[in-house]
């Protein structure tokens, strides 16, 4: 908590600096630059843990609550890194950051890799609190590249190395989109951007890749279970078994929206199955303790 504070201190001292002295806010390098900055920065990350395995800070909480406002998933609330560059430092208040990763997730203090925009543009993201795994065969099997993105109420800073990011204060501001999500925000336009040609292999792994490409055949089938909680389990139990536990989570959380009681508990315990596969403990622990406060002999609950 310290470290964090003396961090924030320093930034709202930087900033004051940057304004008094009446500097133009940084450009964005280009997205070339980008991903090359990253991935050295990544080898960096790797090299260092492997040789000091303390160096790292696990910042699992941030000082800065996070935005709370909602904001459906629709076309209209879908921003571009265009619209966060001209509202730099102020939180974009009922929009989403509609996103996808393009390089491996490396880890310091935050989780950080690039993410680009429908329209091939990239940027810096650095993810606060979404996992306290540290490993890179976990951070890539929780940030895969070509996982997209919606960032809720985003915020682009400029970092304590004077260039710019976004930054995504806890997980609660962040959704994972399945296939059928991302082709409706799409709206049958294409995605502007393309995967690094040094990362197609690692992306070639990511089931999201092999999902869009098949362009979701069962899209309308899927769709249509948000009319069905029980359909909706079985889909999320299907996503489960074949280990996509983020799509999993989010068809047990639609299903637990249509506020079927007596399947809440099953929901509940199933979503917290696929949270402690995905290192989020402490969401999987919410889930469990709902269940248990009014059943607390349920043996998965305790279980899990």
């Amino acid at each position: 908590m310290e470290m964090e504070l003396t961090e924030r201190l320093q930034h709202q001292m930087f900033m004051l600096n940057l304004m008094g002295m009446g500097n133009p806010l940084p450009s964005l390098p280009s997205r070339q630059t980008l991903i090359e900055e990253m991935t050295r920065w990544y080898d960096q990350m790797d090299a260092m843990k492997k040789t000091n395995p303390f160096s790292l800070h696990n910042s699992y909480r941030t000082l800065l609550p996070g935005r709370t406002r909602t904001c459906p998933l629709n076309a209209k609330n879908a921003i571009t890194i265009d619209h966060l560059l001209r509202s730099v430092n102020t939180p974009v208040d009922g929009k989403f950051f509609f996103c996808r990763t393009i390089t491996p997730p490396g880890k310091m203090t935050s989780v950080m890799c690039c993410v680009e925009d429908k329209n091939g543009a990239a940027t810096r993201i650095a993810f606060y609190g979404l996992t306290t795994a540290s490993r890179n065969s976990e951070l890539n099997s929780i940030l895969p590249i070509g996982t997209f993105l919606a960032v809720l109420n985003p915020y682009m800073k400029i970092a304590m190395d004077g260039n710019l990011i976004v930054r995504v204060e806890n997980r609660a501001g962040l959704q994972f989109l399945d296939p059928p999500t991302v082709i409706s925000l799409l709206g049958g336009t294409k995605w502007g951007g393309e995967i690094p040609s040094q990362f197609l292999n690692r992306y070639r792994r990511n089931p999201m890749a092999s999902a869009l490409q098949a362009h979701v055949k069962d899209h309308t089938e899927d769709l249509a279970l948000g009319k069905s909680g029980e359909a909706l389990k079985r889909k999320g139990n299907e996503h489960f078994v074949a280990k996509r536990f983020y799509e999993a989570i989010e068809c047990y959380t639609s299903a637990l929206k249509l506020g079927n009681n007596d399947n809440d508990s099953v929901l509940l315990c199933n979503r917290a199955a696929a949270y402690n596969n995905t290192a989020h403990f402490h969401l999987a622990l919410q889930d469990t303790n709902i269940v248990l406060k009014s059943d607390p002999t349920n043996v998965k609950a305790i279980f899990r």
